[in-house]
């Protein structure tokens, strides 16, 4: 009775592109793409779709082993003191700060992906790459508003499609609703050039 090779077995194995990509290449593709993620009027939670579609795909790849150091370690401290508040908010600020929660232990897990995955000097220079087109969107986005080249804003793609109706009764709709540079509205002036162009 022959037995099959490793090399037969091996052929034989469900390849999932999904599975085979770079995680340095998916992180650099977001990055790039946040422009369209902010038109959208997801960039809000978009991590946390990022982070989830990669713990997942790192369970499969790696069987969920992740590589420990003091970066990440801190980061789960800061995202651990950050639960704090949730003591004294109010129920209606729970949805907001829920959603501000999630997008920091989401932050902590790229963290704990980055170090897993990225090993090599190429790989870090590609998510090198997409902190510097992410970096340029931010300092463009800054000089725009500072100097008031435009501080409008429109209607986002979540806006469009979700019912006004859940729009307007809902704190965590309803930053989703318009897609503006600075969502906080405050307004900048000058004296916050000198960062601008530290960012440039």
């Amino acid at each position: 009775m022959d037995i099959p090779s490793t090399n037969k077995l091996e052929s034989r194995r469900l390849i999932l592109p999904i599975l085979s990509s770079s995680f340095a290449h998916n992180t650099a593709l977001l990055l790039i793409l946040w422009p369209l993620w902010w038109i959208l009027g997801v960039e809000q939670f978009i991590l946390l779709i990022f982070v989830s579609i990669e713990a997942i795909r790192h369970l499969f790849r790696k069987q969920g082993v992740f590589t420990i150091n003091p970066a990440f370690v801190f980061s789960l401290f800061l995202s651990l003191w950050s639960a704090i508040p949730s003591l004294w908010i109010t129920p209606d600020q729970v949805p907001v700060f829920l959603k501000g929660l999630s997008s920091t232990f989401a932050m902590t897990i790229l963290i704990g992906l980055f170090i897993s995955n990225v090993r090599s000097a190429d790989e870090w220079w590609v998510v090198a790459k997409g902190l510097m087109v992410f970096a340029a969107y931010f300092a463009t986005a800054a000089v725009l508003y500072v100097f008031g080249i435009w501080r409008g804003t429109f209607r986002s793609g979540m806006g469009r499609v979700l019912p006004n109706s859940l729009l307007t009764s809902s704190a965590f709709f309803d930053s989703h609703w318009d897609a503006l540079i600075w969502r906080n509205r405050r307004i900048l002036n000058r004296r916050h050039i000198p960062t601008i162009c530290f960012w440039l």
